[in-house]
């Protein structure tokens, strides 16, 4: 299957021609309630602004989307009028004859992520950040973003992603909602001093849909993680709200994963503290929140510094007596996670400094994705 995926072309085209203003830009995703959907994006510029340098602006090759799985995609030329002139560019239309299937085939995109919180729960994350030292619509301040948005507006610009859905939504951060539309202004956003970064919207399907999903699953091995895989130890500086821990942790197939118990003894004395138990009879994982964890000895401890195999977990995983799906291998008798996941599921903050190279975990802020 082709990995070049739909969202990484089309964040792409939103970076660029928003540092110009003088276009279009129109995201529209639909999920329907029978894990059907599609999705149609809008791109086009003003001629009467931006003249040819608008042509070669929108100049995009989709023709791979058609690779993907249950997908079918149409492109069609585009021209029309308003009152600040003629607008010209490209209508994309995707429909999707599984919205599952076409959101994981989009999952891990830069700029777009599909997360799976287990028991029905979905999470979609669209990355809303321009590079502010490149972009001329960057704003600092009120005076600044008021300048940017008039020259926007005057230029009769329209930029938007939106989601639709009947499935129940359980949040989202957008910054219109109509009926089940719920819609992320990006002209607000780039002019914002305090700007969002990230398009969050998380929903939960009926039990009958996650029954056809987990279908889906069986029928695509490819959906499933490597059952085993090489762990290479990694050096990693980490933080508990400004501590220094030292983990033992390893790199799998490009994500740092740690171990669930040295994670739990690092939080006990925090607000997200969780206690970890493991039911033999159910080959379960318990994880229960707001519970100080029972240590059991060898926490903490540090690692080997070998690389070692490790093998993909099959045992179930409930928090709160809610079965969540989490990737976890086991290495040497312990389960070991993504730091990233855990912090979705106790919403506590994972943030990476590239200055100092350090992973900070922040337990007193939510969850905020990359």
């Amino acid at each position: 299957m082709n990995r070049k995926k739909i969202i990484s072309i089309i964040i792409l085209a939103v970076m660029t021609l928003s540092l110009t203003g003088c276009m279009d830009i129109k995201v529209a995703l639909n999920i329907e309630s029978d894990n059907t959907g599609g999705m149609e994006v809008v791109m086009a510029y003003n001629e009467d602004w931006l003249g040819t340098e608008g042509s070669e602006s929108m100049t995009s090759d989709f023709s791979e989307l058609e690779t993907y799985d249950g997908m079918t995609v149409k492109v069609e030329p585009l021209t029309y009028e308003k009152e600040t002139g003629t607008f010209k560019g490209e209508k994309i239309l995707a429909t999707f004859d599984n919205a599952y299937l076409a959101l994981k085939q989009m999952d891990e995109d830069d700029g777009f992520n599909f997360i799976e919180k287990g028991n029905g729960v979905y999470r979609i994350e669209m990355d809303l950040e321009t590079d502010s030292e490149d972009s001329e619509m960057a704003t600092t301040t009120p005076e600044d973003a008021a300048q940017a948005k008039a020259f926007l507006e005057a230029s009769g610009a329209e930029m938007f992603y939106s989601i639709a859905t009947d499935y129940n939504v359980l949040y989202n951060n957008a910054t219109d909602i109509a009926g089940n539309v719920y819609t992320w202004d990006l002209i607000e956003v780039m002019t914002s001093v305090d700007p969002l970064t990230t398009a969050v919207l998380e929903y939960k399907v009926p039990a009958s849909v996650e029954s056809e999903i987990e279908e889906t699953r069986k029928a695509n091995a490819w959906l499933a993680p490597v059952e085993t895989a090489t762990a290479l130890p990694t050096s990693a500086k980490v933080t508990v709200n400004g501590t220094v821990v030292e983990f033992d942790a390893y790199n799998i197939n490009g994500n740092n994963y740690f171990k669930l118990r040295d994670i739990a003894f690092a939080l006990n004395d925090t607000e997200k503290k969780f206690e970890v138990t493991w039911d033999a009879s159910k080959n379960a994982i318990n994880l229960v929140s707001d519970t100080l964890y029972t240590p059991i000895g060898g926490e903490l401890l540090k690692g080997s510094g070998l690389t070692k195999t490790c093998i993909l977990s099959t045992s179930k995983i409930f928090k709160d007596d809610s079965e969540i799906r989490l990737t976890a291998y086991n290495i040497s008798g312990y389960n070991y996670f993504k730091l990233r996941d855990l912090g979705t599921a106790f919403n506590f903050n994972v943030a990476w400094d590239s200055t100092t190279k350090t992973v900070a975990i922040d337990t007193k802020s939510a969850y905020q994705p990359e």
